[in-house]
This record gives C-alpha cells, structure tokens and sequence, in this order.
C-alpha cells in the first residue's frame, strides 16, 4: 500500500523519540471537550505514521445517516 504524505514542515528527522510532557498547554473547548498542545512531543512523526498506515490492519464501516448511507 502506498500512502500520500505531505511531510511536516519541522519534524526533520526519521529518528522515533518521545519527549516530556513538561510544558503541556490544555485549551478548554465545550461541553468536557479539550485539546492538549506540546510542540515538539514527538519526533519522527512521519516515519511512524508510514510505520502505523502500513502494519495497522485499518478498516472502514458505513452508517446511516440522514437516510443516506456513508
């Protein structure tokens, strides 16, 4: 399977390595809803995303919704 990635843009390396989570900023969103943001958290991210797309057995389901199946 070949999967279109555009690369990010500061994730320079293929090197996998997960920082701290000294730093963290949480921005409350609605209803218990949140977001949690930490630049740099994660290095090689394209690498293990092309390493989760190829060895994830993923799958799609369909649903109805508003009478029509997607």
């Amino acid at each position: 399977m070949s999967t279109q990635l555009q690369g990010s843009l500061f994730d320079q390396t293929d090197e996998l390595r997960l920082g701290t989570l000294d730093g963290l900023h949480r921005t409350e969103l609605d209803r218990g809803a949140w977001i949690d943001v930490l630049p740099g958290w994660l290095c090689g991210a394209d690498a293990l995303f092309e390493q989760l797309a190829a060895e994830v057995p993923w799958r799609a389901e369909r649903r109805k919704m508003y009478d029509n199946v997607a």
